[in-house]
């Protein structure tokens, strides 16, 4: 849904109030709307291994759209291996293509939908559409990047303008065909996570995968004739999966904006449930895949490092690859600090390195030990994105209030809420309800301060627009004969 304004009569004290038809549910205020009592492992998904991986990282946001930031690039470790998984099936058995996938936006890492940052924050996803590390967006395989109005245009089809006032305006969707899809490595990609969804979790571990509509049609007539081919293990019941997975369904959102790039919705289930052998085999081969890939392109042993958050708390995952290898008094570090013995017990050479805050713009990680007799030493620095003071505060709702008083026949209003919510809320409004009439909503000035008539009204509501998007309503006021 979206914010609809109608201008209605004169709002008291010269204020201008507006007719609220519908509220639109937006982005951040600072809540991870899947978190229960124990807040989400998140990792920062990792650089490709090499080119064979399949992937790309789109490095910036990008004209028309596509939207691509090492700050907002935060998912859950088995969604992470989930991608990787996918993305060298893909390049395994086709290549990886001219125009491979880029990895887009995923969540921030209090894992809330991402929001740019700035004097008025802008949330860049609607809804909590990107919340808990469950939600990326991923851009199709491309033939080609060449676009109509800017290059380079990651949608998968040449027409999505439409002239208007002598100017080609974006639709946000595919007019004609996906004429610039790469339909055999995008179907691939997707019949490998209808397969890990069917064969490891029967059916649990996807929501849904929000594609555009030209982009469905070509998939499904893709995936068909693999069907009645037998190839890379497609048929019938599988082509029913994807037919009910990918959605491109307008009344849930999905119709526009989604012609760049798919949005992949995992489901959110106990990780230490039912379903834990499976997410121990994803992860088992997905370092399998990135250790083969490694192997082809660096010899001998290599350093790989995955950073994980856990409520803004961020540590390195460690571990010596190839994992076999037999090696004597294995130890790390990170930015010369103490050394860490190898976690003990444990069969992957790897250990797990805390990283005090404030963080670096980098961290230099080493590791140290004996090899088959000689000395083994290894070093690598990664890159740390910023984080934000601001990814610490959320707006709760119990903390929205307004002291009223009752002045003669008005309503004096003073806004008590919490310093620290202008991190995230653009504006403050109360929303007046009488019976028979449409609410309206009165903006409060910056000092918080109004007085309304109180004639007609029976309820009288707090709003704060979060991230110029999500608007959280609270009563404050009722009038006491009802």
């Amino acid at each position: 849904m979206r914010l609809i304004r109608n201008g209605l009569p004169g709002c008291a004290m010269g204020l201008v109030c507006l007719g609220l038809v519908s509220l639109g549910l937006g982005a951040n205020d600072g809540f991870d709307r899947y978190r229960k009592q124990v807040p989400h492992t998140l990792r920062l998904f990792p650089l490709p291994a090499s080119p064979e991986a399949g992937y790309l990282m789109l490095d910036r946001d990008m004209e028309g759209g596509a939207d691509g930031d090492i700050r907002h690039r935060w998912a859950q470790p088995h969604a992470v291996a989930l991608v990787q998984c996918c993305a060298r099936a893909v390049a395994r058995d086709l290549g990886p293509g001219p125009h491979p996938m880029v990895i887009m936006d995923a969540s921030s890492e209090n894992g809330d939908t991402p929001v740019e940052l700035g004097a008025t924050p802008r949330g860049r996803h609607p809804g909590g559409s990107h919340d808990g590390g469950l939600n990326l967006d991923l851009g199709y395989y491309l033939t080609s990047l060449k676009g109509q109005v800017h290059t380079p245009d990651f949608a998968a089809c040449t027409n999505h303008y439409r002239l208007q006032d002598g100017k080609l305006r974006d639709t946000y969707q595919c007019l004609e065909s996906a004429d610039r899809l790469d339909v055999p490595r995008t179907t691939r990609f997707f019949v490998e996570l209808a397969a890990f969804n069917r064969d490891l979790f029967n059916g649990d571990l996807l929501e849904q995968v929000g594609v555009d509509f030209q982009v469905r049609k070509a998939v499904l007539a893709q995936a068909q004739a693999w069907a009645r081919e037998r190839r890379y293990g497609v048929d019938t019941v599988l082509v029913g999966d994807l037919e009910r997975i990918l959605t491109s369904d307008e009344a849930d959102g999905w119709a526009r904006t989604h012609h760049h790039h798919l949005h992949l919705r995992l489901r959110d289930f106990p990780l230490h449930g039912a379903h834990r052998k499976a997410l121990d085999h994803l992860m088992a081969t997905a370092r399998q895949e990135e250790g083969l890939l490694r192997k082809v392109t660096q010899a001998g042993p290599a350093l790989v490092v995955a950073l994980h958050s856990v409520d803004l708390q961020r540590s390195l995952e460690v571990e010596l690859q190839p994992s076999h290898l037999e090696v004597q008094d294995l130890q790390f570090r990170v930015d010369e600090g103490p050394w860490r013995k190898a976690q003990p017990g444990d069969p992957r050479n790897r250990a797990v390195l805390d990283l005090a805050a404030p963080f670096k713009a980098t961290a230099k990680v080493e590791a140290q030990g004996t090899l088959k007799g000689k000395p083994l030493s290894l070093s690598c620095v990664i890159e740390l994105p910023e984080q934000s003071p601001r990814l610490g505060i959320a707006i709760e709702a119990a903390h929205l209030k307004a002291e009223v008083q009752e002045e003669g026949g008005a309503l004096a209003f003073d806004l008590k809420v919490p310093r620290t919510y202008q991190a995230w809320v653009t504006e403050y409004a109360l929303v007046l309800h009488r019976p028979g009439q449409k609410p309206e909503r009165c903006v409060l000035p910056p000092e918080g301060r109004l007085k309304l008539p109180k004639e007609g009204l029976v309820k009288v509501e707090l709003e704060a627009l979060c991230s110029s998007r999500r608007a959280i309503r609270v009563p404050v006021w009722l009038d006491g004969r009802i």
